[in-house]
């Protein structure tokens, strides 16, 4: 008998040996909570329970039965982090500091600091103070409805010694996946880019700051070889669940950091930082140099990040971007399209400064390129071909832009036709329902005039200069002198601008205002008797838009930052692929998902790219619009001027595909009958099937071979139309 019990023992110990090989701690975990975590708040979805002790919690979604830990839970079994990555992994937060007498900068975790945990409404607040540093943080962590809400007010933080806050890292390791998980992080670069669990790619991290890079600082030399990040979000996802995190505030000083397996630890982890004060290098000399940080306080009152639990259907890329739409109607007031069409975009140009020798001396002249009458020519003729369906962006068709000053008013070009010719075109298009929008450049300037002076009313790095704008050269990497030197307009100024411009458009007759890079270019003013923070930057901007916007006209926006988003009705250039870093394994349309059915959106110029095949299907596959930039003239005559990469701009060489492509666009988008897109996946490599809400699937084949899809044969570089139920 007491044989019996001892092998009946064994065999239980070796029952839960296998048990425990076969299934992870943390997948364990999942329905059985710590004895150290209480409840301390309850929705009808959400459970939050936290450590008092250690201020690790834990988010249950209750529908899911799932739960997203703060830190993973067998985190003491990982054998790769070490140092400062094993502090990382251990903590909730942590920082980077500065001493503001030494220069010198270090990183503190959460390991470094004390941690109290508080009851406040809805949830919890951690207190982190850190004693050799002097500086505390206050960490709110509360649920709603559908959602947990982590906010840091920037306000509350106290810094009582010479260290400060640069930069702050949140929840580095929420959510993280294991090395046995199967499951994705969510990259926001450019329209969406994926980074699989497990990939191998160990040597790589990705960290970019929302919205690019900070427009105030100038570099000697800068590779141009990556996108931006135009929306302030990430996700996690993991087998069948996940997490989009959108952040609310302080979006404009936000980075997103992510890295795979083996670069820090054994998990696969995505978390967002942000800058509370920046630091530049001045040159006094060629071989001299000072670091100069930024001494003001910092110029956000929160910081808040929003964390949606997805599951099932809903928890891939495609369910993530459904939710942001949702986050952009319901939190920042995008409203859906009134209307349903899909015109084509006609990027026309109406002139270029070019040099030439005027009595041996060199001068820039204004060389037309497309007449008022030359523009209304070529709307004609494919109008006669029944391209009915037409939005024209004129650029560099008034003074200001082309001679690179702030617009007052707008100043039709006398080589273009002067105001007679550009009210008959207006009439013309508009007669003919076509929209017309005039692109004009708000922000940015290389010449004094209309009441703006550079010296004045151009922004200031750290060092106080000048944030002069260059371009760089794609191969050496440095600045290109040959172009133009541009400057940034101060934020502040920009209202009184467009007070100024609207009753000229109104005047003209002109339906809309393309605004060019106030909806992708964002940047600080350190002038230090007036600094604006490039958050401060980010609201002006969008009050700008704001203004134009109430005052009932058209907004065509270049790129599109999602504070832009709401107030747009065209996005120009909208971001079609990633930066394709080694660490990403796929790009996905995010973008466009998010912003199906709230604007229309292009994809770049379709004539300018090396396969223009490619670019129609990609078109095709993302549901955007097709876009050609155009001129009247040879494009030969471009070379040497700013203009010089529209190599493929004739009208007349490209009239026949322009026709046949919208035809063809047409056939499918009259098929989609106003549906938005709902979800997007990749087949095979190189085979992608976009879903609309109204059961409509299109299949596009960028492989040079046929590929076979259920039981259909999609020919090489091509695409397939499959209609359905809803």
């Amino acid at each position: 008998m007491y044989l019996k019990k001892r092998l009946h023992l064994l065999m239980m110990v070796c029952l839960l040996t296998i048990i425990v090989a076969v299934f992870p701690v943390h997948a364990m975990a999942e329905d059985a909570m710590p004895p150290s975590y209480q409840k301390v708040e309850e929705t009808d979805t959400l459970e939050l329970y936290v450590d008092r002790s250690t201020g690790y919690f834990a988010l249950r979604d209750k529908g899911a039965g799932y739960t997203w830990w703060s830190n993973p839970i067998d985190r003491d079994a990982d054998k790769i982090s070490k140092g400062l990555s094993k502090m990382k992994l251990n903590s909730l937060l942590f920082i980077k500091i500065i001493d503001q007498e030494l220069g010198n900068e270090a990183y503190k975790t959460g390991q470094h600091s004390s941690v109290k945990v508080q009851k406040i409404p809805n949830g919890i607040r951690e207190v982190f103070h850190f004693p050799e540093e002097k500086i505390t943080i206050p960490l709110d962590i509360v649920i709603a409805e559908d959602h947990m809400s982590v906010t840091i007010p920037v306000k509350d933080i106290r810094e009582e010694g010479s260290k400060k806050i640069l930069d702050v890292y949140v929840l580095p390791y929420f959510g993280a996946g294991g090395p046995d998980d199967e499951g994705y992080l969510f990259v926001p670069d450019s329209s969406g880019a994926l980074i699989h669990f497990n990939n191998g790619k160990y040597m790589y991290s990705y960290n970019e700051r929302i919205y690019g890079r900070d427009k105030a600082f100038v570099f000697d030399a800068m590779k141009i070889n990556k996108n931006d990040i135009y929306l302030p979000v990430y996700g996690l996802k993991n087998g069948n669940h996940s997490f989009l995190a959108v952040i609310q505030d302080g979006d404009a000083i936000g980075s997103i950091n992510a890295m795979a397996n083996g670069y820090e630890t054994s998990y696969n982890n995505i978390y967002s930082s942000f800058t509370l004060r920046s630091t530049d290098i001045q040159y006094i000399s060629s071989t001299v140099s000072q670091k100069v940080i930024e001494t003001t306080d910092p110029a956000v009152d929160r910081i808040e990040i929003q964390f949606y639990p997805l599951s099932g259907n809903e928890s891939d890329y495609s369910g993530m971007a459904r939710r942001y739409r949702d986050c952009l109607t319901e939190e920042m007031g995008a409203t859906p399209l009134e209307d349903s069409k899909s015109p084509i975009i006609l990027d026309i140009y109406g002139a270029v400064l070019k040099t030439k020798p005027i009595l041996g001396l060199p001068f820039n002249v204004t060389e037309p390129l497309t007449t008022y009458n030359q523009s209304a020519r070529m709307v004609k003729e494919l109008k006669e071909s029944e391209v009915h369906d037409m939005v024209v962006n004129y650029i560099n068709w008034e003074e200001n832009q082309l001679s690179n000053k702030i617009p007052a008013k707008i100043e039709p070009l006398s080589k273009l036709g002067g105001s007679d010719e550009l009210k008959k075109l207006t009439k013309y298009l508009d007669s003919n329902d076509i929209e017309f929008f005039g692109s004009v450049s708000l922000i940015s300037f290389a010449k004094n005039g209309n009441g703006h002076s550079i010296k004045r009313d151009a922004v200031r790095s750290l060092s106080q200069e000048l944030s002069a704008q260059y371009f760089y050269h794609p191969v050496t990497y440095e600045k290109d002198l040959s172009k133009t030197t541009s400057y940034l307009l101060k934020p502040n100024k920009l209202a009184n601008t467009i007070t100024k411009l609207l009753p000229s458009f109104n005047k003209q007759d002109i339906y809309g205002i393309s605004v060019g890079d106030v909806g992708s270019k964002l940047y600080s003013d350190f002038y230090r008797k007036k600094p604006v923070g490039r958050q401060e930057t980010r609201n002006l901007f969008e009050d700008a838009l704001k203004q134009i916007h109430s005052g009932n006209k058209p907004i065509m926006i270049n790129g599109g930052f999602a504070y832009s988003l709401p107030y747009a009705r065209y996005i120009n250039n909208a971001p079609v692929k990633s930066s394709q870093f080694l660490i990403f394994d796929e790009s996905v349309p995010f973008y466009q998902i998010a912003l199906s059915g709230l604007a229309y959106f292009t994809v770049p110029a379709i004539n300018q790219e090396a396969s223009p095949t490619k670019m129609f299907l990609k078109a095709i596959e993302t549901g955007s619009l097709l876009k050609y930039s155009l001129i009247n003239r040879n494009p030969a005559m471009l070379k040497n001027t700013e203009l010089d990469s529209l190599y493929s701009s004739n009208f007349d060489a490209w009239k026949t595909d322009i026709i046949n492509q919208y035809r063809e666009a047409k056939s499918v988008y009259e098929k989609v009958k106003g549906s938005r897109l709902y979800s997007h996946s990749k087949i095979a490599d190189g085979v992608f099937v976009t879903r609309y809400e109204n059961g409509l699937s299109v299949i596009v084949n960028y492989l040079d071979e046929a590929y076979l899809y259920e039981g259909f044969s999609i020919k090489p570089l091509s695409y397939l139309v499959i209609e359905g139920s809803e």
